[in-house]
């Protein structure tokens, strides 16, 4: 492989990638800097501790954006910190269930049942907010806002319509700029951002977030930690597609453990450096299933080129610089997806939804973790919806298990007609 022909490699994942790492920070109010940084150098952390035999990105995953903003309505960024830190624990404690009872056990407990409502729930509590920054506000409407809004969404969904185009590939990345041009136009972008910010370096926003210590409450925690289930089946998928991309068994070797390890230990890096957790990229994968080409040197060198844009302050401020209204969209239609993909997992187990168990574990775990904000244990310990909705489903699931296997046929005749 020539140089020019590695480079051009870099540059395509490097493009696969930047969408989604950049959209998070962005979305939450975090230094896209940061974002980028911990995203590089997860992604090399993982390759070292995967031997260097899997060609994955990690970079910031959207299911973080919801329950991220909600840590931020009412704790500090320190606490923050220390959330995403306890999340890439989590990882690491599911890597030893890994490397003890393999991946089936860890699968039965936490069944597509679960995890899909979970996922819409994560997508539906947050449209308020998205709602907000889009204009809407019942009484008081933007107006400016929702015409910069809906046009964001209309150069979205026309991208994504142009049959064989490279606008194809990244709809939301080129939206985003061509909303931006527009509300330039309109003077709704607040230029002083990029004109003050200097050519290299972090900037002095991430700065003083790096440095933050990060700090520890159950309450912050319990917001965060049902990211984790999500996450680990969102991972094994992803490993599952490598190998399948690439004609290997990574559930094998390296392992899974070793996979997660590296994905907990990237997130726990993200989460002192002040990005968001990370996540293994799809989006990589698919590039891997166009080019041909899987070795892992690729993404490391892409991971570089990721570390080395952090530092690049005016490209950093122009993306900080975008009116809310414009994020706000695409967070309508981020939410979106993670419902539908929610769904689709649901779908794609063929659940029988006329059974009594089908319908009340979803029912119970959507509205739980959509329309209870919390439940207060005592006065500083609080339970999010979302992880009282995670453990409900759990519980609901191994009680229906259980009599499924005591009372076979009377639960096969609980189907309705």
């Amino acid at each position: 492989m020539t140089k020019v022909t590695f480079f051009i490699l870099v540059i395509q994942h490097v493009f696969a990638m930047f969408g989604s790492t950049v959209l998070v920070p962005i979305l939450v109010g975090i230094p896209v800097s940061l974002a980028l940084l911990s995203a590089g150098l997860g992604t090399l952390a993982f390759h070292a501790l995967t031997k260097g035999k899997i060609p994955s990105f990690l970079g910031s995953s959207l299911v973080f954006v919801s329950p991220m903003l909600l840590v931020l309505e009412t704790h500090s960024l320190g606490y923050l910190k220390g959330g995403i830190i306890c999340t890439g624990l989590l990882y690491l404690f599911y890597a030893l269930l890994a490397k003890i009872l393999g991946v089936k056990r860890i699968h039965s407990w936490f069944p597509p049942i679960v995890v899909g409502p979970l996922l819409i729930s994560i997508g539906l509590k947050l449209v308020p907010t998205a709602l907000k920054m889009c204009g809407y506000i019942p009484g008081a409407m933007n107006y400016q806002s929702l015409f910069l809004a809906t046009v964001t969404i209309v150069i979205l969904v026309m991208l994504s319509m142009v049959q064989h185009s490279f606008f194809r590939m990244m709809p939301i990345l080129f939206a985003i700029f061509g909303a931006y041009f527009i509300a330039l136009f309109l003077g709704m972008v607040d230029l002083n951002i990029v004109r003050q910010a200097q050519w290299f370096g972090l900037g002095k926003e991430a700065m003083n977030l790096l440095l933050t210590p990060p700090k520890f409450s159950w309450n912050t925690i319990f917001l965060l930690a049902p990211l984790s289930l999500v996450i680990l089946t969102e991972h094994i998928d992803d490993i599952e597609h490598s190998g399948a991309v690439t004609g290997n068994n990574f559930m094998v070797d390296p392992g899974l453990h070793r996979t997660l390890l590296g994905d907990g230990v990237a997130t726990i890096m993200a989460g002192f450096l002040g990005g968001p957790g990370n996540v293994t990229y799809s989006e990589n994968t698919s590039v891997l299933a166009v080019t041909k080409n899987y070795d892992p040197s690729i993404l490391r060198g892409a991971a570089i080129t990721a570390i080395c844009m952090a530092f690049l302050g005016k490209l950093v401020a122009i993306i900080q610089s975008l009116p809310a209204a414009i994020t706000g969209a695409v967070s309508l239609i981020l939410l979106g997806l993670i419902v539908v993909v929610g769904l689709n997992v649901l779908m794609e187990t063929k659940l029988d939804l006329r059974t009594f168990r089908n319908m009340t574990i979803p029912a119970l775990v959507i509205v739980i973790g959509t329309f209870i904000s919390e439940v207060k244990i005592t006065s500083s310990v609080v339970i999010p919806g979302s992880f009282l909705a995670m453990l409900v489903g759990v519980a609901m699931n191994q009680l229906f298990l259980y009599e499924d296997k005591k009372y076979p046929r009377q639960i096969e005749d609980s189907r309705r007609p």
